[in-house]
């Protein structure tokens, strides 16, 4: 479970990355809208969530339940950290 875990925390962090190499004016956001910026890094957030949830029903297709269990809770600490950071 504990590799599941670390799986789900990685696999947002992977993702996001990919979105802002994709698209470098992103990066970019920062500098003319605050609050743009800041709805923009919880959608993609979001995305890396979706992600997770992704991985999480390859996992439990295959039958590594132990392992979907570990992405599910590090995909809740993920949505609990969006909400946190969208409304503080």
């Amino acid at each position: 479970m504990l590799i599941g875990v670390v799986v789900g925390l990685l696999t947002p962090v992977f993702g996001m990355a990919i979105i802002y190499e994709t698209y470098p004016t992103l990066k970019y956001v920062e500098e003319f809208d605050y609050t743009l910026y800041m709805d923009l890094v919880s959608k993609i957030a979001m995305i890396g969530v979706i992600l997770n949830a992704l991985l999480f029903f390859v996992f439990l297709r295959f039958g590594a339940d132990r392992l979907s269990k570990g992405i599910l809770y590090a995909c809740l600490l993920y949505v609990a950290g969006i909400v946190i950071f969208k409304f503080l």
